[in-house]
């Protein structure tokens, strides 16, 4: 009879036991995703600014143990002789007409312009060329074209 008075009372002791290993153990391996750490320090970084910053150069100018000269080589200066026999041939600036501008809905896309260039038209967006006519900017009443380093104002005809 006493030793099944024991069991009763060791036997409740024993699975609790093995119940607070089985727990830790199952915690360990699958941890909750319940709780999330937020950051609670939030610094703003603010880099200090270097007021006298020392400049260093370094004097190249030694021996060549190897060969036994200084490695330094005097430079040569050269004189580039400009070719002002040729003469420059100018195209003139040919007919370009602003007939309209495609604005769109979204902000993302570029604003696109019809232009006639040698009455020959074109949908053009800044930055594109054709015939060596370059649109370089654009607004709702005019654009700016380049041609052979020239740039030309070009108004919205009506």
């Amino acid at each position: 009879m006493k030793s099944k008075k024991n069991i009763y009372i060791l036997l409740p002791v024993v699975l609790i036991v093995w119940g607070i290993i089985g727990y830790k153990l199952f915690s360990a391996i699958n941890p909750s995703t319940g709780l999330q750490t937020t950051p609670t320090n939030l610094v703003d970084f603010k880099p200090e600014t270097i007021e006298n910053e020392a400049t260093y150069t370094l004097n190249l100018n030694y021996r060549d143990p190897f060969l036994g000269k200084n490695s330094a080589a005097k430079k040569q200066s050269t004189v580039r002789k400009s070719s002002s026999n040729h003469p420059k041939i100018l195209i003139p600036f040919p007919p370009i007409v602003l007939n309209g501008i495609i604005e769109p809905k979204v902000r993302s896309r570029k604003t696109m312009y019809l232009v006639s260039i040698n009455n020959k038209q074109h949908f053009l967006s800044v930055g594109q060329t054709v015939d060596g006519v370059t649109l370089t900017k654009g607004n709702s009443k005019a654009i700016t074209v380049r041609f052979q380093k020239q740039q030309k104002e070009i108004p919205l005809q009506q």
